[in-house]
């Protein structure tokens, strides 16, 4: 499945000028992005020299699956509870992770703002659609939650509870999903397909000038 998701993505061009390197890129058949989100392949991550720019998006990656997995966590116990104060740890939990994710705008900035275009002048616009298009929705939804957080003590707990569950269990799946797609096809193709050291230099360089850290993560 997910090697036709790539072939259907790609142009017949760009499949052949890769199609000797792609398979050692590429996760197993089979994988599920949901059900077992896994890091990206090592043989991506050894590749990859340490200043190279995807090796700290991809960190931040797993960075953010651990607060993905803490929000589910906290989520849930808050959930079977009838009503929590907000000095009570598992709500603090809760607003000290949502500051983790929040904070991911300037990841997806990064990516926005510099990584994507660059891949796009390369000719891999459509590669990119599809995972912009999740950041506007995954935006979204971290606002919602985040929107959620400062109004606690304004609504009543079970409304506090009944949307905290609904903005998690539609954003936390896309996230996973979205992590899938950027670590297992997004990033190994492109890296595949553009061995041009000079190219991610640059790339990085950029990232560096505008300031775009990822240590606030």
């Amino acid at each position: 499945v997910i090697f036709q998701l790539v072939i259907f993505f790609m142009c017949a061009a760009h499949f052949k000028q890769i199609e000797g390197k792609l398979e050692s890129y590429l996760p197993d058949k089979g994988l599920n992005p949901i059900l077992d989100p896994r890091p990206p392949p090592p043989q991506l991550r050894d590749r990859l020299a340490e200043r190279h720019v995807l090796k700290k998006v991809l960190a931040e990656h797993e960075m953010l699956r651990c607060f993905i997995s803490d929000l589910e966590d906290v989520t849930l116990r808050i959930s079977q509870t009838d009503f929590m104060s907000d000095t009570h740890h598992d709500i603090r939990r809760l607003a000290h992770i949502v500051e983790h994710i929040h904070a991911m705008q300037e990841h997806i900035d990064r990516e926005n703002d510099v990584i994507f275009p660059s891949l796009r002048a390369q000719g891999w616009d459509s590669l990119c659609q599809s995972v912009e298009n999740d950041h506007i929705y995954i935006e979204a939804e971290i606002t919602n939650l985040v929107r959620l957080i400062d109004a606690f003590g304004q609504i009543s707990f079970g409304v506090f509870k009944g949307r905290l569950l609904s903005i998690v269990k539609k954003l936390c799946p896309i996230l996973k999903e979205h992590l899938f797609h950027e670590d297992h096809i997004l990033y190994p193709v492109a890296v595949a397909m553009i061995d041009n050291a000079q190219f991610w230099d640059k790339m990085r360089h950029v990232c560096d000038e505008i300031d775009y850290c990822g240590i606030h993560l």
